[in-house]
């Protein structure tokens, strides 16, 4: 097979399995949900659902906005929209593990920190409402929703410090017109076009080439933003552990021989063998974790994750074993 040949089956391969991936995909998938509500008029239509208001109108939309701290932890949200005076900021959430109140209070905390400045009063700060979105029912009371705003609990006097949560679930379906929206959710299909804009970019991401086109960039952005994330502490240690076992391998040719220029040539050979070798091995730990993290968030099957990540064929059977190895522990 050509090198072009070559070239053209590996698209090809991306490509289908790029498809099978988002057609299993719902909004309750991050990564699906942050591309499809990049759309201000799918964002605007869940909003205005959620909030009772079919006249709200979001003026910009910002998809996986990271937030950074000097010294506390950094958070990374699935959307923010403005709309007239309000911010909110928008979750998808699958796990019911977390601590969630305190979770969006933190990061209620660090989207406001920097919305007002030096000289302004308090008033400026804008209204934020923060709307969490859960497949299952994190309270357990029977609700599709739960508001939650400051309330002194013994005079029942509202605390109007403009911040308030939303916990809306897809769980319990008591026939609203937000249940109904869950529901959509869970299925997210591209033949359903009862929830309007959002259907319609649904449909687009899930059929079309421009759709899958946006997907794809998606995956790469992905994947570039966290390969250093996962790749630096292992290569750092694949590093020193090459440097180590090289100095110990040229030490030991170099005594074997009994030359001093022996010594210094077995050294440096060693090390350059040993920081070589480490280097490719923490590379393919940090490919192998990107890996199995894709697998485990997409249900996709290995050969996919390799296709939607552009893994090298030559690197796919050292990877192939240290997921597999993963995966054996974790089972």
């Amino acid at each position: 097979m050509t090198n072009r040949n070559a070239s053209e089956s590996s698209r090809l391969k991306r490509s289908e399995a790029l498809k099978k991936i988002i057609d299993r995909m719902n909004l309750f998938d991050n990564t699906f949900f942050s591309v499809a509500l990049s759309d201000k008029k799918a964002c605007e239509h869940i909003l205005r659902i959620l909030m009772k208001d079919p006249k709200l109108k979001v003026l910009e939309v910002q998809t996986q906005k990271q937030v950074s701290q000097l010294l506390g932890k950094d958070i990374r949200l699935d959307i923010v929209a403005e709309s007239a005076g309000t911010i909110y900021s928008i979750e998808v959430q699958r796990k019911d593990s977390e601590d969630h109140p305190r979770r969006t209070r933190f990061y209620s905390s660090a989207i406001i920190s920097d919305m007002i400045f030096k000289g302004e009063t308090y008033n400026a700060l804008p209204e934020h409402i923060s709307i969490y979105i859960s497949e299952t029912d994190l309270l357990k009371q029977g609700r599709t929703v739960y508001d939650f705003r400051m309330y002194d609990v013994q005079n029942n006097v509202y605390w109007n410090d403009g911040y308030r949560v939303l916990c809306v679930n897809a769980a319990v379906n008591d026939g609203s017109a937000i249940s109904q929206l869950m529901q959509y959710f869970k299925t997210s299909s591209p033949y359903d076009s009862s929830q309007g804009h959002l259907s319609n970019r649904v449909a687009k991401l899930k059929q079309t080439k421009g759709g899958h086109a946006e997907m794809n960039e998606y995956a790469k952005k992905i994947f570039e933003e966290y390969k250093e994330y996962f790749f630096g502490d292992e290569l750092d240690e694949a590093r020193e552990k090459g440097h180590t076992e090289g100095l110990a391998a040229g030490l030991a040719e170099g005594r074997d021989e009994g030359r001093a220029e022996g010594r210094a040539e077995g050294r440096a050979e060693g090390r350059a063998e040993g920081r070589a070798e480490g280097r490719a091995e923490g590379q393919q730990l940090g490919q192998a974790k990107i890996v199995a993290g894709f697998m485990k968030k997409q249900g996709c099957t290995l050969e996919e994750a390799f296709a939607i990540l552009n893994i090298e064929p030559g690197d796919q059977p050292a990877i192939t074993k240290i997921v597999n190895d993963m995966l054996y522990q974790l089972a």
